[in-house]
């Protein structure tokens, strides 16, 4: 028979690598719902009542940039993260992009979201690539 502290060890044991193979396992994986979150805070804080100035562009996207990869470094996830960010005035011009990327699906992506208030309109995309 199987002494119950043995039993109990074993089981502990079994929790305990499926805990950190699940952790392990979340870690490898781009996580566009998080990422998105981060790129809807940064743009908002930084663009929601900002009224379009052609000399207010570069600020802003260095703002955007930089606060979206502070904040996806401080999640301490194995990745490099690539951040592009278009800002352009609204006048009812279309934009139009394309990415092609070669990669491991199983575990690199990207996550885009746009942004709109009256005078202006922004695209950000993440990449996301596990080293």
């Amino acid at each position: 028979t199987i002494a119950p502290n043995t039993t109990l060890i074993a089981i502990t044991r079994c929790l305990l690598s499926s805990l950190i193979m699940d952790t392990l396992e979340s870690q490898q994986h781009f996580n566009s719902d998080e990422v998105r979150d981060v790129i809807q805070t940064v743009t908002k804080q930084t663009l929601q009542n900002a009224l379009y100035q052609a000399s207010k562009v570069d600020g802003w996207v260095s703002n955007i940039v930089e606060g979206i990869l502070k904040k996806l470094q401080a999640h301490e996830k194995p990745f490099k993260y690539i951040v592009t960010v278009v800002i352009m005035q609204r006048t009812g011009a279309g934009l139009h992009s394309a990415c092609q990327c070669f990669w491991d699906t199983q575990t690199d992506a990207h996550c885009s979201e746009r942004f709109e208030n009256e005078t202006l309109q922004c695209v950000t995309t993440v990449y996301g690539v596990m080293i």
